[in-house]
This record gives structure tokens, sequence and C-alpha cells, in this order.
């Protein structure tokens, strides 16, 4: 016996009309925010309200980048903004003194020396090219 396997399972499904869910309560917010200014302030504040709630939440209800949703990006880019982060260095090889001992560090070399392609194997033309940062 076949089971028909389902397709597009990753598709929100349309509930008001075109709209998903989450589509519907982005424009109903903003709609809702319009209907208390209109009986709130000025006219100018109404049409300015109108733009503004309007314009974000068509943005978040339907614009996509790179197929991920805007509410996703944004909360995304709080994410990695406020939370902890992770620096990595090239720790560099010094050998620890001995007390009471004069201790020389060695200069690192110029940049030119320490770049130019050595003749020989290709592997090692690889190499030099990719220590180069």
């Amino acid at each position: 016996m076949r089971f028909s396997v389902p397709q597009f399972i990753e598709r929100e499904s349309k509930i008001v009309g075109p709209l998903s869910l989450r589509q519907f309560a982005y424009i109903a917010v903003a709609a809702v925010l319009c209907f208390i200014v209109y009986f709130t302030a000025p006219v100018y504040y109404f049409i300015l309200s109108i733009i503004v709630f309007g314009g974000i939440s068509v943005a978040l209800a339907f614009v996509k980048v790179n197929g991920r949703n805007l509410p996703v990006i944004i909360m995304n880019a709080l994410k990695f903004s406020l939370g902890p982060k992770e620096y990595l260095w090239e720790k560099k090889k010094y050998s620890v003194p001995v007390v009471g001992q004069k201790v020389e560090l060695k200069k690192e070399e110029k940049k030119e020396e320490k770049y130019k392609l050595k003749r020989g194997s290709s592997l090692e033309d690889l190499k030099s090219k990719a220590d180069i940062k």
C-alpha cells in the first residue's frame, strides 16, 4: 500500500483568505493602532500613523530576505547584538622567563620576508599563500 508524502511542509497554512495567521496578526495590529489614532489625534497624525504602522506591518508580514521572514532576521540580529560573544586571537609564542634571568624577545620577521614565496614544491607555495592574512 502506497502512502502520499506531504510536500511543502514548511509553508504556513492560509487561514484568513490569502494570509496566514501570522501575516493577518501583523496587519490587524497595525489597523487597530491606526483606528485608535483616528479617534484620539488630529488628521495629520492619523495619516502619518497609517504610513508608519502600515509600512512596518506590511514589511513584517511579507518581506523575505534570503528566504527568511523579516521578524526572524530581526530576532537573530537582536540575539547576536545582545548575546555573549566569544573573541578569538592568535596566541604568540614566548618563552616563560626564569626568575633572575634576562629575557630577550625575538622580533617577528618582517612581513616582506615572511610572505616571500619559496622556490620548491607547489604545496609550499600554497601553504605560504594561505598564511597571508
